[in-house]
């Protein structure tokens, strides 16, 4: 069946040719195309205004948020995948809930702090922790702490702050950090059947390592968390940062400080040397990932 349309040229409904083009739009003082379908009278050429409209303004704004890598899908995505409401995403981000709920809806297009704030998140998911911490204070501590347990990052931020606590007053240098690490989550599984972070550890020529971790410090630079000091014979990590004693059971807490008391008096080649007599390390090529199976076999007294 037909669908006519009224042409204000021609003074009467029309069967309407229906042209793809591209079309140029200018919308916060940025260029771009859109492809559309454009209505035409047949009888006078004359565009047509038709019932499309809002769909219109939807793939126009639309267009423009893929200038910045988003969409309006993208959008409400962002938030569904961190698994946060509207009322708290809102709250952690300082922004009103309409606000929101009209950019989820497609009925306003983010600009300027919301619309770079979107773009940090759709890069960066992890930076809504971030957000979360300035925003501490607006949320009662059993609220900050439960938004901390749904996020995707529960484990993640645990792994920093165990990071963090032993950084702290603690200026190490790669092979020692790695060693702390693996002790700590070596002698927790051990002692309470349970690693503390979410690393696995690989065995490489100085020891057991954290599996892919450059990109842990990358993640942790870009994140400002830690900090590198490189001279002419070691690089040495540090932190200004404090540590959430909250993450922590008491037994996590007790196995992290074991380890960074006891570790402090040796040397990165002694705790080299140390891991190296680990039966999961001796039991491993290099480049493979020494199983936690391996923990009641760690011998902390013996280095």
């Amino acid at each position: 069946m037909e669908r006519l349309e009224y042409c204000y040229e021609c003074n009467k409904d029309v069967n309407p040719t229906i042209k793809t083009e591209k079309n140029k739009y200018t919308y916060r003082g940025k260029e771009f195309l859109v492809v559309e379908e454009v209505h035409y009278c047949p009888k006078c050429g004359n565009i047509l205004i038709n019932d499309n409209f809002d769909n219109d303004m939807y793939k126009i704004y639309d267009c423009y948020l893929k200038l910045f890598n988003l969409s309006f899908e993208k959008i409400k995505e962002i938030r569904i995948k961190l698994n946060l409401s509207q009322e708290v995403f809102s709250k952690i981000l300082g922004w009103s809930k309409k606000s929101i709920v009209r950019y989820e809806n497609s009925d306003s297009v983010p600009q300027g702090e919301y619309l770079n704030t979107y773009m940090i998140l759709n890069e960066n998911p992890y930076y809504i922790v971030k957000l979360l911490e300035r925003q501490k204070n607006n949320f009662t501590e059993e609220e900050y702490y439960k938004i901390l347990s749904i996020l995707p990052f529960s484990k993640v931020y645990k792994t920093v702050n165990t990071i963090l606590y032993l950084l702290k007053n603690n200026k190490l240098c790669e092979t020692s950090l790695m060693k702390h690490l693996f002790a700590v989550d070596f002698y927790n599984c051990k002692e309470n059947k349970e690693a503390i972070t979410n690393l696995k550890y690989a065995h490489l020529l100085y020891g057991p390592v954290v599996d892919n971790r450059n990109i842990l410090y990358n993640f942790l630079i870009k994140n400002d968390y830690i900090k590198i000091e490189i001279n002419d014979i070691s690089t040495n990590f540090t932190t200004d940062k404090d540590f959430d004693k909250k993450l922590f059971t008491k037994e996590e807490l007790n196995s992290m400080k074991l380890i960074k008391y006891k570790f402090k008096e040796y040397s990165a080649s002694e705790l080299s040397d140390w891991s190296h007599s680990f039966k999961g390390y001796i039991d491993t090529k290099n480049g493979e990932i020494i199983d936690y199976k391996y923990a009641k076999y760690l011998d902390i007294d013996n280095i």
